[in-house]
């Protein structure tokens, strides 16, 4: 190069212009290169919270779906297992009546839940029974002894556990098939029976694999997420990726998840969850663990969710990015970046009035927008580039604002979603805790129970009145009756209808077709028919949903909650919750008739003889250990074979009907009145000496031949009766020697001229 060519070179580069150029080039390659890093940054650390949180959400959901698939188990085996009718029969398996029982009340579970299955295992034979719906007492039989081996695993390990039931996945042929290429896997509840205090067997509800596996992991995709239910071994017992080897004998083989193979940090957060783990189950309030980063694998985060009430829980592995989409903005980036070097090179050459000055005034409008996103960008009118170039950064700006506020709605979308799944927790808490009540009770406060399950649901619903009716007949026409009731404080204050009202049928036209026909009414009184808001408004109710309740497809009554302050809909969770109450509650409606029917002495309505011998007996049972006296009445009708024989039997009929009546009101509300046979009777009377006894008989012996009784509303028929009275001595401590002493003495009464009281020890 020559001296004047290098002189030349450099006034070039001294030039403001050459320096303008190097400026122009330097600093917005500089500039950005730091936003798009910034950007990166904020965008990387914006989708990683957002995949925590998604993670989170995937494995509270999943296991929400299977609570709410496996809750019918549930319900149905702790209800078995608190039977003692059926828990008689597994302890004594060929006693024909235990059985024909047992069968009745077990039909009628299966009809509750048509989908599922039912296995009764028999510890003392080892027998099987499978139940399913219409099942016939003719297919009642075993289909063999529990056979060896690990296939039976289960049932032992269902005996050893430290809680009444486990679950566990296994391949089985359905109970109404034959073929042996139709094995497939099911899902098993398996609860303890005990009798007694005595394990007598084991209970089994299953459903099918597939039904519960497409519910929970559905819509899972093994590319971007894997889904795992693990036991309190860390043992998967699901996997969304139906990776589960099962042998020909239906053993499930049931690995550790194998991520946690070669991730230290995915092994720790399972041992963590799994410590949690207390007294057997997992208990309300154990909730899911923050959702972790993984270190290595094709899945960058995890999540883990208990299922409450159970020992298992929810494991969920994804390498999603965050849901809101901000890897669609990186282009627009690039975008900017062109702009930014095209305008560069452009001010360059046009560094004088040009460039320099309009970018100038373009930097100084921009850092005012900054402080306002109403500020206007300068040149945003200009046809040249640095109109482009702020049109460009006018767009971005608002780009990016309506990306800030999509962020904002996707968070308070997010936060919705989580209340939702807390709500849904809370009411499948509330339907444990009403099957809790219900299932652990007794036959006899079975009422008290089913009060405290309708508070329970009141409060997690947040209503003011709970009402339970029963459809009955008066004066041979139908009509509902209130039978239970809770009520807030708020619903203490508002009128309402008593206990025990009767309502005729067609009080609201077509009301009774509508629920027998298996129809509700859920939302405002403003939005129901004319007739309900008239007829319900009087009782200051604002919202109201109204549920039929069946047995056996047989429509029984209605479950009914108000809502006194304000207008509202209940929505889908809380309409499936109130159904599984009212299911519950109309097996409790069942198991008191089914039971009453059994006990009770079909023409009069008073206890038949097998309830009189089992209560007696744990009457004097008491009476003894205690030091208390005891007494019994027997008495019959005199002559009442003539009766039958000049009136005809209906007419006898009614005058047993009559003299029971009679009987009643002379009687203390809760002493036993019993059918004995034919036209004798017997009262039990617990803590009464033989001469209150002998007092007590004398009194029902006034009352039945008082007055004539009317039978037919026009026939008089004069009715006497005769009475034997016997009370516990020392000699005679024993219910059947009471009984037979107090039915000689009734010999002696008619011997003496009938129409008189014999007491047992006068006519000895």
């Amino acid at each position: 190069m020559s001296a004047d060519r290098l002189s030349s070179f450099r006034r070039r580069t001294n030039t403001l212009a050459f320096r303008a150029h190097i400026l122009y080039l330097s600093i917005p390659a500089v500039t950005l290169l730091i936003v798009f890093l910034i950007g990166q940054t904020i965008a990387s650390g914006i989708a990683d919270d957002s995949s925590h949180r998604l993670a989170r959400q995937y494995s509270i959901e999943a296991a929400a779906n299977f609570l709410v698939k496996i809750n019918q188990h549930f319900v149905l085996m702790q209800q078995i297992s608190r039977s003692t009718t059926i828990s008689r029969w597994l302890a004594n398996e060929y006693d024909l009546v235990n059985r024909d029982m047992a069968f009745g009340e077990i039909m009628g579970y299966a009809a509750f839940a048509p989908d599922t299955y039912l296995m009764f295992t028999i510890y003392e034979t080892w027998h099987g029974y499978n139940f399913s719906h219409g099942l016939t007492p003719e297919e009642f039989t075993p289909w063999g002894r529990l056979p060896g081996g690990e296939a039976s695993q289960w049932f032992f390990d269902t005996r050893d556990a430290e809680m009444p039931f486990i679950l566990n996945v296994q391949r089985t042929l359905p109970v109404d098939d034959n073929d042996d290429e139709d094995w497939e896997l099911y899902v098993w509840s398996n609860h303890r029976m005990y009798y007694q205090d005595r394990l007598v067997g084991v209970v089994t509800v299953g459903s099918s694999f597939d039904d519960i596996f497409n519910t929970i992991f559905g819509g899972f995709d093994v590319n971007y997420k894997r889904g795992y239910i693990i036991d309190r071994h860390g043992a998967v017992r699901v996997d969304s990726a139906m990776i589960l080897e099962v042998l020909d004998e239906g053993i499930a083989l049931f690995p550790a998840i194998p991520e946690a193979a070669y991730n230290p940090i995915l092994l720790e957060y399972l041992s963590r969850h799994l410590q949690r783990l207390e007294g057997g189950v997992f208990q309300p309030g154990e909730g899911t663990l923050e959702a972790i980063s993984l270190s290595g694998g094709i899945y960058t985060y995890a999540s883990i969710t208990p299922i409450i009430g159970t020992d298992w829980s929810v494991v969920v592995l994804s390498n999603h990015l965050a849901a809101f989409g901000m890897e669609r903005y990186t282009p627009l980036i690039y975008i900017a970046a062109a702009l930014l070097v095209l305008s560069a090179l452009t001010g360059s050459l046009l560094v004088r009035r040009g460039v320099l000055d309009p970018l100038f005034r373009l930097s100084q409008s921009a850092a005012a927008s900054s402080m306002s996103v109403k500020t206007r960008l300068f040149g945003l009118d200009r046809n040249d580039e640095i109109g482009d170039l702020s049109r460009t950064v006018q767009s971005m700006r608002d780009r990016l604002y309506l990306a800030n506020m999509k962020l904002k709605e996707n968070e308070r979308a997010m936060l919705q979603v989580n209340k939702r799944l807390e709500h849904r927790e809370k009411l499948l808490y509330a339907v444990n805790q009403v099957s809790e009540a219900l299932l652990i009770a007794g036959e006899k406060d079975s009422t008290n129970t089913l009060k405290d399950g309708m508070e329970i649901v009141g409060r997690c619903l947040d209503v003011d009145r709970v009402e339970i009716w029963r459809n009955e007949t008066a004066n041979g026409e139908p009509c509902i009756v209130k039978k239970y009731e809770w009520v807030s404080e708020i619903g203490k204050t508002r009128k309402r209808i008593p206990l025990d009202a009767k309502i005729k049928s067609g009080v609201i036209p077509g009301a009774f077709e509508m629920f027998s026909g298996g129809d509700y009414l859920n939302g405002p009184l403003s939005k129901l028919p004319q007739e309900y808001a008239d007829f319900l408004g009087e009782y200051e109710i604002i919202s109201i949903v109204i549920l039929p309740l069946f047995v056996n497809k047989e429509f029984i009554g209605l479950f009914i909650a108000d809502d006194c302050r304000r207008e509202r809909v209940f929505i889908d969770d809380e309409m499936r919750m109130f159904a599984s109450a009212g299911l519950m509650f109309a097996s409790v409606f069942n198991r008191n008739i089914q039971r009453d029917l059994a006990i009770t002495d079909v023409l009069t309505g008073v206890r038949n003889r097998r309830y009189l011998m089992e209560t007696a007996e744990q009457q004097l049972r008491t009476c003894i250990e205690n030091n208390l006296d005891f007494s019994v009445i027997m008495f019959d009708i005199d002559h009442f074979k003539p009766i039958n024989d000049k009136y005809g039997h209906t007419n006898g009929d009614e005058v047993l009907k009559i003299l029971t009546s009679r009987v009643r009101h002379v009687l203390k509300h809760d002493t036993l009145l019993a059918r004995y046979g034919g036209d004798e009777f017997a009262v039990t009377l617990p803590g009464v000496d033989h001469g209150k006894a002998i007092k007590t008989a004398w009194r029902i012996q006034r009352t039945v031949q008082n007055s004539a009784f009317l039978v037919g509303g026009s026939l008089e028929i004069n009715v006497t009766s005769s009475f034997g009275v016997a009370s516990k001595t020392e000699n005679y401590p024993v219910l059947a020697e009471i009984i037979d002493k107090a039915d000689k003495a009734l010999y002696k009464a008619k011997a003496a001229g009938r129409n008189t009281v014999v007491s047992y020890h006068e006519s000895h």
